[in-house]
């Protein structure tokens, strides 16, 4: 990915409610985004893009198993 792919990514984001941001998280596990998951927050990045991230209205956090939960649906996440 490159930051032209990702500023279309990050618009069209931001005009998404949380529920279709996971779903397009879900169908597009191809694009190799990242959900970070911290105890207090939850975020999107992409190894290519440094600095910046997606974000979510409301988190999720780390919670045991959610990690489990997200590959389930094909959703890449990472303790943070």
């Amino acid at each position: 990915m490159n930051k032209k792919d990702w500023k279309i990514i990050k618009k069209n984001w931001e005009t998404l409610t949380d529920e279709l941001r996971w779903k397009f998280l879900a169908n597009n596990s191809h694009l190799n985004l990242i959900v970070n998951l911290d105890n207090d927050d939850t975020f999107v990045t992409h190894p290519n893009i440094e600095d910046e991230s997606l974000e979510f209205n409301e988190f999720i956090g780390c919670k045991d198993g959610i990690p489990i939960l997200l590959k389930a649906f094909n959703i890449k996440a990472e303790e943070v």
